[in-house]
């Protein structure tokens, strides 16, 4: 007859199996636990496993966006072309060495591994990548389109944005909130340099550090978004003093942001009366202005004005996913992917900041060509201008 003892000792080990393999509460089910299906992944309180789910749910919903075809063709282009460096067919094709033999079957395959995968796709985000950005031939590739897409875009926003704030007044401080390294900004300061704007002050903030930000001092610096050095992080706190910005940009940051008003309320607090507001978003048109259309690469643009706004908003939505989460691993980026029309933009923030930030002018400069910048979509150029009083914004309510 066995031993109390040793059914004790069988008890305790049914237990102990159920807590590490993490079955005793539907509540935390494996597949959630730090992008592991392992029973061995550690345990998670509620809180990590809430930001799993929100990592789960948005990337599900992202590649659900591939199953229109006419979305999943032109995702297929784009993403060609990203890594092509053009649209055309005889573009230099880093694959052609590879097992896929060419840029189109490479995407081709991810693009059907995401489909068929859609159901799990925390396995999408962790086995995805070492199947294709990872392996170790496509490693090398991926680390030559980085090197070789990295400045040009950033040279590329940065031209137009400094065609906006050059204007500012001498001393003029720039903020950019979400500056993840200050790479933007860098590209910005360079572009100060050159036109002999050596008088500007160039200032990043973000709610993590993502790698080592670049500085400059004194006229290129980075801020944690913290009240003091021992406070957590806050994506709704800027550190910025009240009143002293010339300009305030958010470069691919504000459709991450769910409460407009929590963010520009502090946006009108540290903007300088007169100052403005600038939103580098992705696009769902080309051409306000003309004297930018020559940057547009003819192909990608054209088979971007054949979707309708829903397939737009389909891709932009599945790309911002692609790019952040998938290709860079920014699974900390804040959640949800909410991207809107030029318009929309302005009449959401028109409203959430009480009619302190007016709409002034959109520059939309469509799909840069590939002498320019070929990783990023279509990018619009949104400014507002806060207004200077009180009878000022009761005017325009």
């Amino acid at each position: 007859m066995k031993s109390i003892k040793h059914y004790f000792f069988i008890i305790v080990y049914a237990y102990l199996a159920t807590v590490v393999c993490g079955f005793h509460s539907p509540a935390y089910p494996p597949a959630a636990r730090y992008l592991s299906t392992s029973c061995l992944a550690p345990t998670i309180n509620k809180q990590e496993w809430e930001i799993q789910q929100g990592i789960s749910n948005a990337s599900k919903d992202a590649i659900a966006n591939l199953s229109n075809s006419d979305v999943y063709n032109f995702a297929k282009l784009f993403l060609q072309t990203r890594y092509t460096g053009t649209a055309e067919d005889n573009a230099l094709d880093l694959f052609q060495d590879s097992q896929y033999k060419s840029a189109e079957n490479y995407v081709e395959s991810l693009l059907q591994y995401m489909l068929i995968n859609r159901d799990n796709p925390l396995q999408v985000l962790q086995e995805g990548r070492k199947i294709f950005i990872d392996a170790q031939q496509l490693a090398p590739i991926h680390k030559k389109i980085y090197q070789r897409n990295a400045q040009l875009k950033y040279r590329a926003d940065a031209s137009v944005f400094f065609s906006i704030i050059e204007s500012c007044p001498p001393n003029a401080t720039i903020a950019d909130i979400g500056a993840g390294s200050n790479r933007f900004l860098n590209a910005v300061f360079d572009l100060s340099q050159e036109q002999k704007r050596t008088d500007m002050k160039f200032i990043g903030s973000d709610i993590s550090l993502y790698g080592n930000p670049i500085e400059k001092q004194p006229y290129l610096q980075f801020r944690l978004q913290r009240k003091t050095d021992t406070s957590p992080v806050d994506p709704y706190y800027l550190p910025f003093e009240n009143q002293s910005c010339d300009v305030v940009v958010f470069r691919a940051a504000l459709h991450h942001i769910s409460e407009l008003d929590r963010i520009l309320e502090q946006v009108c607090r540290i903007l300088k009366p007169g100052g403005r507001l600038v939103l580098i978003e992705d696009s769902f048109e080309n051409g306000k202005k003309e004297n930018y259309n020559n940057t547009v690469d003819p192909k990608l643009q054209s088979a971007f004005n054949k979707l309708t706004p829903q397939q737009k908003l389909a891709f932009l939505r599945f790309n911002d996913w692609y790019a952040n989460f998938f290709y860079h691993e920014w699974t900390g980026m804040p959640l949800p992917f909410n991207h809107k029309h030029a318009s929309e933009w302005g009449k959401d923030i028109r409203q959430a900041s009480g009619s302190q930030l007016q709409p002034a002018d959109i520059i939309d400069v469509g799909f840069y060509d590939k002498n320019l910048a070929v990783h990023q979509p279509a990018t619009a150029f949104i400014t507002f201008s806060r207004a200077d009083t009180a009878t000022e914004i009761a005017q325009a309510a």
